[in-house]
């Protein structure tokens, strides 16, 4: 299986991450990380942390037109909801998308539409 995996942490080779605990797994897994220097509390990481996580997610789709994958897989909401957003509003057709440890943490009601609606794209 032809796996596009998106961390907020660096996967660099020889390094397969949870693939190095699936010895038998034969899947080729490419990563693309995302991280953001801030971590600020609140309302703070929508200026200091998601963006990184948006520019993530506008690599896996160019990536995704370059090569042909079977799965996206996300760790963490962090990622994964921007991911999700981000190909629902350009309608890019994209292969099933599994989001790993979804925790949506402190978010305010303003967010939890956005949250529901990257939802709605995970398989």
């Amino acid at each position: 299986m032809k796996i596009l995996c998106l961390t907020d942490f660096p996967v660099q080779a020889p390094d397969r991450w949870l693939w190095n605990y699936l010895p038998d797994a034969s899947d080729d897994v490419d990563f693309l990380w995302g991280g953001a220097a801030d971590r600020s509390a609140t309302w703070g990481k929508l200026f200091t942390r998601y963006p990184a996580y948006y520019r993530l997610a506008l690599r896996a789709l160019a990536q995704l037109r370059r090569k042909r994958y079977d799965l996206v897989l996300a760790w963490e909401a962090s990622v994964g909801i921007p991911f999700a957003l981000t190909a629902r509003a350009f309608g890019r057709a994209a292969p099933p998308f599994l989001l790993l440890a979804f925790n949506p943490g402190d978010v305010g009601a303003l967010f939890e539409p956005l949250i529901r609606l990257g939802l709605k794209r995970v398989s």
